[in-house]
């Protein structure tokens, strides 16, 4: 059965990390990894990235880099700052030696990336909306960026070569955040996290919704017409009650809805403030898929949908309704969100929050 999560106690969690320069757009404690398929290399990597913004104006940076043919693994770890002008640089970085020399560019390549990323940011920030395509031209070819202003890590989830349209080469598999930065502890806890490609375990399950009468429930201020395949449910998380209601058809929780309020503690005024907001949503769920994800402006509420995995690699759907002070959070496994879409739709698009 998926794992109930509530966006409110997650992000009790996530918020307690400030920031700092020279990554002043990333959570200390976030982390990062892709699926590194450009063709240049010999081997296909995943590059894995902590950020650890430290005092001084100076970030940590840990790299964990796993050559997916033979599973060997490397570390690498930089310290950042900025110059006069701005510009990100190098202060320190140890890892380098002892790499099979064979592979020593293909390793190392993980240092000039962050610098790339880095710099594609800065220089495009005022472009970048929730959906963006920039391009990065480089002397006989152009690489394609995916950006974000509410993707974690570096803004961008992933990079295609010479065309918007080309499969691409450079993918995000994963985002997180590690809450407690203890410079002594954070960085076996990022090399613990499990790093490989995922690969999605199917749902034995007919889900097949049986016709049943409608009804119309409240909850939290919210009108939502549903059916008597629902049933209330209150669970408390962490000491936080929730009410939601949950489908329940082969398993006792298929689906399920919750209306959360956002906490007068968390800043949800500016247009800044409700990207950040989100940014540290997708940082704090566990196994979130990062090119899964979805983002767009419907007039004043932004919505926000994408699919992650649990333990045993099976996924759910995620649609959540940023909207007034409220959170719409609806989740579905997989199997049954896509036999059933067009009911699921109907209940969210009906459903009518209290002014």
């Amino acid at each position: 059965m998926k794992k109930v999560f509530s966006v409110f106690v997650m992000m009790m969690i996530s918020l307690v990390c400030g920031f700092s320069s020279p990554f002043s757009y990333i959570r200390s404690g976030s982390f990062a990894y892709y699926y590194d398929g450009r063709g240049g290399n010999q081997d296909k990597y995943l590059r894995g990235f902590l950020i650890c913004n430290m005092e001084k104006d100076t970030s940590l940076v840990f790299m964990h880099i796993i050559n997916l043919t033979s599973n060997e693994k490397y570390r690498l770890a930089a310290v950042f700052g900025e110059d006069e002008k701005k510009e990100l640089k190098i202060l320190q970085l140890n890892g380098l030696d002892n790499l099979p020399e064979e592979r020593n560019l293909e390793i190392r390549q993980s240092v000039p990336d962050i610098l790339n990323f880095d710099s594609m940011y800065r220089l495009n920030e005022k472009k970048i909306g929730l959906d963006s395509t920039i391009e990065d031209k480089w002397e006989n070819y152009s690489l394609y960026y995916h950006f974000s202003n509410v993707f974690p890590m570096f803004k961008f989830d992933y990079i295609s070569f010479d065309s918007p349209k080309d499969e691409p080469c450079f993918v995000a598999e994963r985002y997180g955040l590690i809450a407690d930065i203890n410079p002594k502890t954070i960085e076996q806890q990022f090399y613990n996290v499990p790093a490989k490609l995922f690969q999605e375990t199917k749902r034995e399950s007919k889900d097949i919704i049986p016709e049943a009468h409608e009804k119309v429930v409240t909850i939290n201020g919210a009108k939502i017409t549903l059916d008597e395949n629902w049933k209330e449910n209150n669970v408390d998380i962490l000491g936080q009650v929730n009410t939601g209601m949950w489908l329940s058809v082969e398993s006792p929780r298929d689906a399920q809805i919750m209306i959360e309020n956002i906490p007068d503690f968390i800043p949800f005024k500016t247009t800044t403030d409700k990207y950040n907001f989100i940014t540290a949503v997708l940082s704090s769920i566990p196994n979130v898929i990062p090119y899964s994800v979805q983002v767009r402006q419907e007039k004043k509420d932004i919505l926000v949908s994408f699919t992650n995995y649990d333990e045993n690699n099976l996924t759910t759907v995620n649609i959540m309704r940023f909207t007034k002070n409220k959170i719409i959070n609806f989740s579905a496994f997989n199997g049954i969100f896509r036999a059933n879409h067009k009911y699921f739709y109907s209940i969210l698009d009906g459903i009518e929050i209290k002014k």
